[in-house]
Order: structure tokens, then sequence, then C-alpha cells
């Protein structure tokens, strides 16, 4: 007989059960998981356009918000190639989900605020027993990588997570 613990709405057994695919991968990097699985192909590319690969290769350890296939279709095909085509913008989009250190969803099962990587933060939020990034519902969590975890979301992360504060320049 199995049993479950509740957990902001998940379950252990349905996390499990969400990691079954990725049994294989939870020896291999980020960047490999991403590259070696269709569920991140549009993801796999674009960290390779914005040349994101090397740093997901390295120790970490990292947790990683990342967008799923869908949200990548589900964009405008003008605003994608848009983004596609100005690299900078693509590499701040897909860097508001990078954050330095291992935090599986136990860590934010009431919530959290996190630094990204970038210097920005990200709050978590429990909303009717599911988790958020400001809009943005994480839809699969704990996807283990040898170097952090990943965990994905419904879109993209926008731009109401707190951007990197940066000194005013002067002209």
């Amino acid at each position: 007989m199995l049993k479950t613990t509740s957990l902001a709405g998940f379950t252990i057994a349905s996390l499990l059960i969400g990691q079954a695919s990725f049994a294989k991968t939870i020896e291999k990097d980020m960047a490999t998981t991403f590259k070696e699985s269709k569920k991140f192909s549009y993801l796999s590319d674009s960290l390779r356009r914005v040349g994101k690969t090397k740093q997901l290769h390295g120790a970490g350890p990292f947790t990683f918000f990342v967008p799923k296939n869908d949200a990548f279709d589900d964009m405008s095909y003008g605003k994608w190639v848009e983004l596609w085509n100005n690299k900078s913008q693509l590499s701040e989009v897909l860097s508001r989900g990078l954050v330095e250190g291992r935090y599986d969803s136990t860590s934010f099962n009431r919530g959290a605020t996190l630094r990204t990587m970038e210097g920005g933060t990200l709050k978590i939020e429990l909303k009717d027993k599911d988790l958020f990034i400001g809009d943005t519902k994480i839809k699969d969590t704990d996807i283990r990588c040898s170097n952090g975890v990943v965990h994905i979301l419904d879109g993209f992360i926008g731009k109401d997570a707190s951007p990197p504060s940066k000194k005013p320049t002067a002209k």
C-alpha cells in the first residue's frame, strides 16, 4: 500500500510518479537533461542560442524554473521571431528562472522568495493549492539533475517577477 503525504496540493506519490520519466536523467546535468528530452526541445535550442548551456553543465547547484514547450508554441509567431532574433532579450527571459542553490518543492510549500542569479527575485506563492510565480503556474516539480533541480512552468516568468536592481547610467 502506497502512503501519500499532502504537500501544497501535491502528494509525494504524484511527485514520484511525475519523476518516473526522468529516472534516467538524475545523474545528468541540466543542459544534458534539456538536450536529451523532447519535453525541453525548444528550451534547449534557446539556451544554446544564447550561450547558457556551458553554465548549465557547471557544478551548480542550481534551481531552474523553466517554461514547458507549449509555452513557446503559445507565443505568437511574430513575437517568437522577435525574441529569437534578439539574443539579449531571449537570454534575459530565460534567466528569470535561474536560481543559485537547490530548492525542491518542499522548500516553498508555504511560499518563498528566491534570488535569481541575475539579481532579481522570484516570489513563489500558494494559491488554491497550486504554486505560482506571479501569474505563472508551476506545473511539474522536482526533476532532479546532477547539478540541481528543475521545475516546469505553464508559461514564461513575466516581468512581474522583480527585475534586477540596476544603477541608473549617466548620460
